[in-house]
């Protein structure tokens, strides 16, 4: 049974009342299969990428994460105050993020972004979990 057909059945919930059980629908079904199967084409598409194209995407993406640690090194370095000043802490904690805004930005491929979204295929039977496992060990590799 596909990942869609058991979204459908869930929508409906049965309730006991005086005349018998009633399924009553509690949700727009058609609406939520339509975001399940543009999920599911979105994890398709990322398990049929080119092998070169996802190395060089998730080197690129380790790299642009890099830059988070690097610009706090910079601006610890920088800082007139200390590592327990507060102006300094927060001003780290803020660029942290910079490489992770690279990444997004960049569309770039990350394990815990885009991989994730590639087990739908699997559970609905359009991918097999071979198509999956080169997926996540290429992107591991990185």
């Amino acid at each position: 049974m596909s990942v869609t057909m058991l979204l459908q059945r869930r929508t409906q919930k049965t309730y006991v009342t005086e005349s018998g059980p009633e399924s009553k629908d509690t949700g727009d079904p058609t609406r939520v299969t339509e975001v399940l199967d543009s999920l599911i084409e979105s994890g398709f598409h990322e398990i049929n990428r080119e092998t070169n194209g996802l190395v060089l995407s998730g080197f690129s993406a380790g790299l642009d994460i890099g830059f988070g640690p690097l610009l706090m090194a910079v601006i610890l370095t920088l800082s007139p105050g200390g590592y327990g000043d507060l102006g300094t802490e927060l001003l780290l904690a803020s660029v942290y993020s910079v490489g992770f805004m690279f990444v997004i930005l960049g569309r770039l491929e990350l394990f815990t972004e885009h991989t994730t979204v590639a087990v739908m295929p699997v559970l609905d039977g359009r991918a097999s979990l071979a198509e999956l496992g080169r997926l996540w060990g290429l992107d591991l590799r990185q």
